[in-house]
């Protein structure tokens, strides 16, 4: 008998403001995501940091335009945190 292994792919959700602290927890209780905080970066500082991102938590500080999704190439999901 042959057994398959299943391997667990670890999606990375950036957030770039600041969100409430029961927001992290909420993200980071999710099972198989890495959630970086990235809100203290500016916007020439947090485009490097983008490479692996494949969900993109933002409000309304950091500007997603085409510039910053060419950063992105792992890119799935701009999630627009409000009230």
């Amino acid at each position: 008998m042959r057994i398959l292994e299943t391997t667990i792919m670890t999606k990375r959700i950036v957030v770039t403001d600041k969100l409430h602290p029961t927001a992290f927890q909420l993200l980071a209780e999710i099972p198989g995501v890495d959630v970086m905080d990235y809100s203290h970066l500016g916007s020439q500082d947090l485009k490097p940091k983008l490479t692996n991102c494949e969900i993109l938590v933002t409000r309304s500080s950091t500007q997603v335009g085409p510039e910053l999704m060419a950063h992105c190439p792992q890119l799935k999901v701009i999630a627009r945190a409000a009230v």
